[in-house]
């Protein structure tokens, strides 16, 4: 993501993944220069628990102007700053306010996960924000790469077998309205680094908002990511 995007949020869970994250995006850091003959993003690494329904007060926030040394000390590249480095914070609103796309890889597989992290979508893929830069910026398309695949189960209740995260997914995608979700096919799809028996079960979507701003008026190469 970092090869294609000007910043990259890289979230999980406050604990100690985080930290490992920041490792392996330092450790990755002289192959994404390599590979692109300069490094193109900035890669945030910060905490976001989906429950928590203020984990994303930044994004409602009108970013202000901040001195350089403090954004510096912030902006996730140092790593000797508190152990609350990893929290979301209003320097962040400017970046946040350019979100393009949300990335998320395997996160259907519990009932209240699925529900807070449909919740969270409003905020990711409809809210707008204000930005430092002087001149006002039309709103982005924005737009959920969801990867997933359907953990088959046999439930006592529904008497068959299903993948109850994803169903209850789409359910509240659909009781929601909108949002309209299109499903990508796979086949073509080369396989990275590895061979591997690629399951039936994995599959990849693409939700965005019904009204959306015209292909025109959205800038690819200035756009950020989220990876969840």
């Amino acid at each position: 993501l970092s090869r294609l995007c000007k910043t990259v949020f890289a979230t999980d869970l406050p604990g100690p993944v985080l930290p490992i994250c920041a490792r392996n995006v330092d450790r990755n850091t002289p192959t994404v220069i390599e590979g692109s003959c300069e490094q193109r993003a900035s890669v945030r690494v910060r905490s976001l628990d989906w429950r928590d329904i203020d984990a994303l007060s930044p994004l409602r926030w009108q970013a202000r102007q901040v001195p350089r040394e403090e954004a510096e000390a912030v902006d996730g590249s140092d790593r000797s700053i508190p152990s609350d480095k990893w929290k979301i914070r209003e320097t962040d609103a400017d970046a946040l306010s350019q979100l393009s796309v949300v990335v998320a890889a395997d996160v259907l597989y519990d009932a209240s996960a699925t529900v807070a992290f449909v919740r969270l979508l409003p905020l990711l893929l409809l809210n707008t924000v204000k930005g430092n830069t002087q001149d006002s910026q039309p709103q982005r398309r924005r737009w959920l790469w969801l990867s997933l695949e359907r953990r088959i189960v046999f439930t006592v209740a529904e008497r068959r077998a299903h993948a109850p995260a994803v169903e209850l997914f789409f359910e509240l995608l659909e009781a929601d309205g909108r949002f309209t979700a299109t499903q990508i096919p796979t086949i073509d799809i080369p396989q990275r680094c590895i061979d591997y028996e690629r399951t039936p079960h994995l599959e990849l979507w693409r939700v965005e908002p019904k009204t959306s701003l015209p292909e025109a008026e959205v800038s690819h190469e200035e756009g950020d990511c989220q990876r969840s």
